[in-house]
């Protein structure tokens, strides 16, 4: 899954990159963990991951909500 770069997602990274490490830190003493998979999750790029996949036929590629892009890819 890659995430799109809608106004909506841009809110929901925000939120995962301010508010759920904050959460986290508190509830689960994992906050350096959460900002990481926040800012793992802003550096994917749909065009990176699609170059990445020459030598694989895409079977399913959907838009989810408003935040992210399911692609599901066979090896040939």
């Amino acid at each position: 899954m890659v995430k799109s770069d809608s106004f909506i997602s841009k809110i929901i990274m925000w939120y995962m990159n301010n508010i759920v490490p904050l959460i986290a830190g508190l509830l689960t003493n994992m906050k350096e963990e959460y900002k990481l998979l926040g800012k793992s999750i802003d550096k994917l790029k749909e065009e990176d991951i699609l170059n990445n996949l020459d030598n694989y036929d895409i079977l399913v590629k959907k838009r989810l909500l408003f935040i992210a892009t399911l692609i599901i890819a066979k090896k040939r």
